[in-house]
């Protein structure tokens, strides 16, 4: 599903090839422990949009918060409700699933894209900074 994404390599300075996220599809797919995948199809069976999440346990919180890694939708269903229809499907299973919270992070290059989706669901810019080292 990952190969919808190609527009997202023009759009985020060093977004990795596509090709890199096939063995995480297939992870995620083969192994539920890491998150899941879900997707909204249309009339004919085509992938028009998916939500892909992982799971992150807190030690402070003693529970799992679920971590929005994408979310995507095909130009052609923007403003068709698939974004909210998979939205409605994260916000039930992050219930189900007893989640402690829900958190999202995104290239500080992609803001006007993603500020308005997270003002849509509600969520708060964190105090948390996120400082990392590449290993790989």
């Amino acid at each position: 599903i990952f190969e919808l994404t190609a527009e997202c390599e023009q759009i985020i300075p060093n977004a990795p090839p596509r090709e890199k996220w096939q063995p995480v599809e297939e992870a995620v797919l083969n192994d539920p422990n890491y998150g899941f995948i879900a997707v909204c199809e249309d009339s004919e069976k085509k992938i028009v949009g998916f939500i892909f999440v992982t799971y992150e346990w807190s030690d402070w919180r003693d529970g799992v918060f679920l971590w929005i890694q994408q979310v995507f939708v095909t130009a052609e269903q923007r403003k068709a409700g698939v974004f909210e229809e998979l939205m409605k499907f994260f916000e039930v299973e992050s219930l189900e699933q007893k989640s402690c919270g829900s958190r999202i992070y995104y290239d500080k290059s992609i803001e006007k894209y993603w500020k308005p989706v997270v003002q849509r669901l509600g969520m708060i810019q964190s105090n948390y900074l996120i400082y990392h080292v590449d290993t790989q």
